[in-house]
């Protein structure tokens, strides 16, 4: 019964957790052109600074990655609270009024770095309680930060329309002084005796790569795959203008998708007894493409519901399955670069789909279906990648 405590309370704390950093992702990224577009920022402009901040995040994770694996000294939580302080103090810098162009892109790349960065080390925080015995529910308290970011969303949305685009910061600043909170405070639920933990050497970088050739094949395929999804969130609202849609019905549409993961997350501790994580991991890959698909041939916006309602089973199963096969296929104490490794590999494929998508919208003016054809056949390219670099059967 106790440690059934223990886990539900480390579930909600973590639960927390994940709200908050969707709740500062919508700050960042869901509001980038709202915000940029307002200090004099151009449409292409933005998109340089965004995959700018991504390129500092891919430079850095394999780095952090080792040195979470490879010292004590510093913890998972502390790690975040750092990137969490540089969110905070980017955002403190811009809020107070209008700077040089070149200061806002500056430290707009810097918190950009420290969201996406985090996401990485977010989900390890998750694992490391999971591989200390503690069955926290990882995919309900992802699915409970998807509600935190369709909530952000409206709360912000309301927010700038009532005052101005300067308000984007000062809520930025208010969630992360709460992240940073939670942080300090999580995993004091489940005693001292992991602080006293020590795991077998960690691999050095090199080595690594060395050692686990699969695994990094593995990469990817997530990469080349999961150029669909990067497609479809970057240049979303281009999609559903092409079909008749307004602003208005772009953001219900994202609501919805934010709405309808929960579930499919939540049941992920159910399905994964029933199934092999891989096997749930290869099942979420094809209906990305599926998902894609539809919205290649989509000319309503009944249709763009129809793709959306697939996040459930693409991306809500996705998200839960490669963080727990990542943590199944590498050795405990190279876990944390294991989980980097697969950040960069998304991190990689988001900056790819923000540049070549844009170029594509821009040359077919302003229709999405070439780029969304595209689209699917980079991602059929990892599909394949991910089905070949599976063990064979005994």
């Amino acid at each position: 019964m106790k440690t059934e405590k223990v886990t539900n309370r480390m579930t909600a704390h973590y639960a927390l957790i994940q709200m908050l950093f969707n709740i500062v992702c919508v700050a960042v990224y869901g509001f980038s052109s709202v915000y940029l577009r307002s200090q004099g920022l151009s449409d292409s402009h933005i998109g340089v600074v965004m995959a700018l901040g991504t390129v500092i995040n891919i430079a850095a994770q394999p780095g952090l990655g080792s040195l979470a694996d490879r010292t004590r000294k510093i913890s998972l939580n502390h790690l975040l609270v750092c990137f969490y302080i540089i969110i905070l103090a980017a955002a403190a810098a811009l809020a107070p009024a209008m700077l040089p162009v070149w200061a806002v892109v500056g430290l707009y790349m810097l918190m950009s770095f420290g969201v996406s960065i985090s996401e990485t080390f977010t989900n390890s925080l998750a694992m490391q309680q999971v591989n200390r015995g503690i069955a926290l529910n990882f995919g309900l308290a992802r699915g409970i930060g998807s509600v935190g970011y369709a909530m952000g969303s409206l709360a912000l949305g309301r927010l700038v329309a009532a005052s101005s685009e300067n308000a984007v910061m000062p809520f930025m600043m208010v969630f992360s002084a709460l992240s940073i909170a939670a942080l300090l405070t999580f995993g004091r639920h489940s005693g001292e005796r992991a602080a006293q933990e020590k795991p077998a050497q960690a691999l050095k970088l090199t080595d690594f790569i060395r050692e686990n050739k699969r695994f990094c094949l593995f990469v990817v395929g997530v990469a080349l795959m999961y150029y669909c999804y990067c497609v479809r969130a970057s240049y979303f609202y281009q999609i559903v203008l092409s079909v008749g849609g307004d602003v208005e019905r772009f953001g219900r549409v994202s609501a919805f998708t934010a709405f309808i993961e929960l579930p499919a997350m939540a049941c992920f501790p159910v399905l994964s007894k029933k199934f092999k994580t891989r096997s749930i991991l290869l099942f979420a890959a094809v209906c990305f493409l599926v998902r894609t698909l539809l919205l290649c041939f989509a000319d309503s916006m009944a249709w763009v519901y129809v793709s959306q309602s697939m996040q459930m089973i693409s991306y809500a199963l996705f998200v839960p399955s490669s963080v727990y096969y990542v943590n199944e296929m590498i050795g405990e104490s190279n876990r944390n670069k294991g989980q980097s490794f697969l950040g960069m590999g998304q991190s990689v494929s988001s900056i790819c789909a923000s540049l070549c998508g844009g170029w594509m919208l821009t040359a077919a003016a302003g229709n999405p279906k070439p780029m969304l054809f595209t689209a699917v056949a980079v991602s059929a390219v990892g599909v394949i990648i991910l089905f070949a670099v599976q063990p064979k059967k005994k």
